[in-house]
């Protein structure tokens, strides 16, 4: 079987320590292939690129939504279309009209606000090159293996991602990247796709992206645009976007569900099926 690396990036706001944040996003991907395909020991090569310490100072001692599993047994539920599918298509019609409308100027105030991490990426160039200094470095390392890669793209990490692919320029040396996910991505909003556009990226699958594949929970505050899409036109070989929902299952130890925690992603059953395809070289 070829070598593979399976590399994640975080999204925005603290997080607890590198080492304990990879071990959560390590066993909530297992718990997913345990639960959802029934493989008793799952073995997976991972690696997580951690960046909270380039714009908060200390980490969290005590994380206040940590890694817990998820309640019950057998496997975890998938996306049930609703009508709350329409009230989301809804928001994603109003977010692309923004361009026409001219509120550019508020969703910045409002990214601003609640996502300090994004905004401070978008306009401090030291912060920006070194986020992605360290999700190229991890690219570049696995490529130098000859390794197949996926990427795993929580949220801001989405981002990032997309930021540091687009930027790379053709070429018979440049990585491959086998499989993208997104998942919990804001690349769908008005306001982000208008930084990228900024910085002269195309708005298309990046051309060294054999596939990407886009999962939201409808639920989610961030993902409001799950449909990337219609977003992303496809790259020179043909490579589209494919939007999957899922079924976020995180509930913190207090009760409380949050449809935008990365571990309920990475452990929903649409995940398992792409780690489990990918692994196997499928």
């Amino acid at each position: 079987m070829t070598p593979y690396a399976i590399i994640g990036i975080h999204g925005l706001n603290n997080k607890p320590p590198a080492a304990t944040l990879a071990a959560w996003w390590r066993t909530s991907l297992v718990e997913g292939l345990t639960r959802n395909l029934a493989i008793a020991k799952p073995e997976i090569a991972f690696e997580l690129v951690y960046w909270a310490d380039v714009m908060h100072a200390k980490p969290y001692d005590n994380d206040p939504q940590p890694y817990v599993a998820a309640q019950g047994t057998g496997p975890l539920p998938r996306h049930a279309p609703s009508l709350k599918d329409a009230a989301n298509d809804l928001k994603n019609t109003l977010d692309k009209m923004s361009t026409v409308l001219g509120t550019g100027d508020v969703l910045e105030a409002i990214k601003k606000r609640v996502a300090a991490d994004l905004h401070g990426y978008h306009t401090d160039a030291k912060t920006r090159d070194e986020l992605r200094r360290r999700v190229r470095t991890a690219i570049d390392a696995a490529h130098a293996k000859r390794h197949r890669i996926l990427l795993l793209t929580h949220s801001m990490g989405s981002i990032v991602a997309f930021d540091v692919l687009a930027a790379m320029k053709p070429g018979a040396d440049t990585p491959r990247i086998d499989h993208l996910v997104t998942f919990g991505s804001p690349l769908g909003l008005h306001a982000v796709k208008a930084a990228a556009r900024a910085q002269g990226f195309a708005m298309q699958v990046p051309g060294n992206v054999q596939h990407w594949t886009n999962l939201a929970d409808r639920r989610d505050h961030i993902a409001l645009d799950a449909r990337l899409e219609t977003d992303y036109a496809a790259n020179a070989a043909g490579v589209t976007v494919r939007d999957v929902y899922v079924r976020n299952s995180y509930v913190t130890p207090g009760g409380e569900a949050n449809a935008h925690k990365v571990y309920g992603y990475l452990r929903a059953p649409e995940m398992s099926d792409l780690v489990l395809a990918f692994v196997e070289n499928r």
